[in-house]
Parts: structure tokens; C-alpha cells; sequence
């Protein structure tokens, strides 16, 4: 018999969504546990919605590693990846699965419109669940490496990079946060996103380089803009840059053991809720 029970709820789904009825009865059930941890605020309230008792929901972000290949020439990682890349270059990469719900098409509309010659964008990942006519045509300014990157080749693609692209499109009755966010984060570059619940934390700490969704004509504003004023966007993520230090895999890791052994100590999981 188990002294205590902790879940972490990677997924929150809302309670008007087509979810199956046993996943969201599984969490209006989620209340007889002794903790839950989630890693966001969005996914944290939408389960006190659903009537889970607040006392037991305990926000742990995701961990972040801080990229090793930072300092790297960029001519060397670019070498390691076989991409061709000129040092002038102005160099956005979009890196993770190729998925429906990444917003490559949106990508491939905003570049379309950008008029600055030295932006380019490399794509890259293993396609997941998308047709061809889905993913940026090769050549010309967007580059796509169609193929499954390791963590270290997703690593040494952001380090090399200026600036990463999320144009994520919305995941309707969803509530989760995205890992890729996390190695962008730390890798210490400028993060372009829209604002959707997988990329909150991008919204929370660095708002001016957020557009809606599924808005191609805005991200081709703000990649305009970025190309101009890119000392001001590097500014404009120091709030970005501290919580990446700040979650870094070891502290992430260390609030969970504590977690871990409070409550099997007995005592309140809010207690632990440092994370606002």
C-alpha cells in the first residue's frame, strides 16, 4: 500500500472538449490524491474549474537545460547538421516534429511576406501526421530538413540560430506546455511565438514577441521588426532568460523531491507552490 500518491498532469484537457468522459472523469477524480502537479497556470485553474481541490494542485514548471553549444562557431554546428548557412545572414529555425498544430503553413505565408532579404528559416524535424502541401516548400528562404533530431541536434540547430519561430496554432481543449519552448529558452536566443497555451510561459515573460495565432501577417511584422531592432527583442527576453536559469533541470528536479517527501511527511502540497 502506497503511503502517498502524486500524478503530474502533462495534458489538461478542458471540460467542454470532445476528450474522452474517463479522461476528465479521471481528473474531477484527481482530488482523492495526495498532489498533483501541473506545469502551468492554465492547466493549474482549468482543473480548479473542474472542481479538483486547489490545496492538492501544485504548479512545477518544466525543466529547462541550458544549451551546451552556446560559443560554437556557428559554421561548425552548421557543418554538423549539413545545413548552409552565410554568417549575414539573419537565421530563424523552427525546430520539433512536423506536426498539423505547428503552424508551418502560417510560417510559410509570414515568410512569404517578409521583404528583408538576409531573414532565413530553417524547418526541421521528422513530419508527424502532415501532408506534403503541409510543410514549406524546400529552397528559396525557408530551408526544411525533413528528419528526426536528436535532442542534441535540436541543441546545436538553436545555438546556431539568431532567433527561434514557434508559430504554433491553438490545440482546442487543450492545456500543456511545450518541451521545444524549453530548449529554446535555453539556448539564450530571442523566441518568436504566437500566443497559445503550450507557449504561456513565452507570453507571460516575453509578451512583445507573442502575435495571435494563425495570423501570418502579424509574425511577418514582428519578424520584420526583429530583424531591425534585434539588440532591443535580445532586451526585451531578459525575463525569458532568468526563468530559464531559474528552471533548470537540477532545481526542477529538486522541487519535486521535496514535494515528493512532504507529502509523505504529511504535510500541505501548497506548501511547495513556489512557482507563481
Amino acid at each position: 500500500m502506497a503511503s502517498a500518491v502524486v500524478a503530474t498532469f502533462h495534458t489538461v484537457v478542458h471540460k467542454q472538449s470532445t476528450a474522452s468522459q474517463e479522461r476528465l472523469e479521471t481528473q474531477r477524480r484527481a482530488s482523492r490524491l495526495h498532489a498533483i502537479i501541473t506545469h502551468s497556470i492554465l492547466m493549474e485553474f482549468e482543473l480548479q474549474a473542474q472542481g479538483v481541490d486547489p490545496s492538492v494542485i501544485v504548479k512545477i514548471p518544466h525543466g529547462t537545460l541550458v544549451n551546451p553549444y552556446l560559443g560554437y562557431p556557428r559554421h561548425r554546428l552548421a557543418e554538423k547538421l549539413g545545413v548552409e548557412v552565410e554568417d549575414s545572414e539573419l537565421l530563424l529555425v523552427t525546430p520539433g516534429f512536423l506536426r498539423p498544430d505547428k503552424g508551418l503553413d502560417i510560417l510559410a505565408s509570414a515568410a512569404a511576406l517578409v521583404g528583408d532579404s538576409r531573414l532565413r528559416i530553417v524547418v526541421a524535424g521528422e513530419p508527424m501526421g502532415v501532408a506534403p502541401e503541409e510543410i514549406p516548400s524546400m529552397g528559396g528562404r525557408i530551408k526544411v530538413i525533413e528528419k528526426y533530431l536528436s535532442t542534441d541536434e535540436i541543441l546545436m540547430l538553436a545555438a546556431m540560430s539568431d532567433a527561434i519561430v514557434l508559430p504554433y496554432k491553438d490545440r482546442p481543449g487543450k492545456y500543456s506546455v511545450s518541451g521545444v519552448l524549453h530548449l529554446s529558452m535555453g539556448s539564450l536566443k530571442p523566441v518568436l511565438g504566437t500566443r497559445v497555451p503550450r507557449l504561456v510561459e513565452l507570453y507571460e515573460y516575453s509578451p512583445m514577441l507573442t502575435v495571435p495565432p494563425r495570423s501570418p501577417e502579424l509574425l511577418a511584422r514582428r519578424m520584420e521588426w526583429l530583424s531591425r531592432n534585434y539588440e532591443i527583442a535580445a532586451s526585451a527576453s531578459a525575463q525569458l532568460y532568468s526563468y530559464a536559469a531559474a528552471t533548470q533541470w537540477p532545481m526542477v528536479a529538486s522541487q519535486h523531491i521535496a514535494l515528493y517527501r512532504g507529502v509523505m511527511e504529511g504535510k500541505p502540497p501548497a506548501y511547495y507552490n513556489y512557482w507563481r
